[in-house]
């Protein structure tokens, strides 16, 4: 996770320098300059990259671990003496809707960032270059602070909640299964005396002898 986290970073503060270098060289007075356009695209590709690379591993290696985790809390036995941070499917649900929520707040500052100083350039386009660096320079603190606590908050919830459900699993393989007990096969309760019928014996089942007898008989 730890890499993830670190591809993250960089990725952020890649994106923030390639997105100021590059609004730079967006001013009129500045366009003849292709060097801040060029450098700032660079740094703004690259930074996207990383960040994008970073939030996929971390969705993949929690969603790994949750799947996990939900097979445990079905056969594992769980004591109430067991100091499980996650002792439930309610708690597994609840642990997944944090980190998904952080992982959107983590996506969002980025992205607010960008178009907090993209909108900001637009709006400077007028102005001459001292007073367009002077007001993106606010901007980027502005915008910068917002993306760095939205940033910070969200990436420690997410790893909050990975090491929780790694401690939970950890703690969980060290528990016995579940016992699943087949119940025994019902036996077939024979016939009461009294629900006993004797079978009749139609005349036609007789031999010929016992047939002819059975009619003298009759008459």
């Amino acid at each position: 996770m730890k890499r993830f986290v670190f591809s993250f970073i960089i990725g952020g503060l890649l994106t923030a320098a390639g997105q100021s270098i590059m609004t730079l060289g967006l001013h009129p007075a500045q366009l003849h300059a292709l060097a801040f356009f060029l450098q700032g695209s660079a740094g703004l590709i690259i930074g996207i990259a990383f960040a994008i690379s970073g939030l996929l591993g971390l969705a993949d290696g929690y969603e790994t671990i949750a799947v996990q985790l939900r097979q445990l809390l079905g056969t594992k036995q769980i004591s109430e003496e067991l100091e499980l941070p996650i002792k439930s499917d309610a708690d597994l649900a609840q642990q997944n809707s944090s980190f998904w929520q952080a992982y959107r707040s983590a996506a969002i500052a980025i992205g607010l960032f960008m178009i907090g100083i993209l909108g900001l350039s637009i709006a400077l386009s007028g102005a001459d270059f001292t007073s367009y660096q002077i007001g993106l320079g606010f901007g980027l603190a502005l915008f910068g602070l917002m993306a760095i606590v939205l940033c910070v908050r969200s990436v420690g919830c997410l790893r909050r909640t990975h090491r929780s459900a790694e401690a939970s699993i950890q703690l969980l393989d060290q528990q016995p299964e579940i016992s699943f007990e087949r119940p025994a096969p019902l036996t077939k309760r024979p016939a009461a005396a009294w629900n006993r019928r004797p079978k009749r014996t139609s005349p036609r089942s007789l031999d010929p002898s016992r047939r002819q007898r059975a009619a003298s008989a009759t008459y």
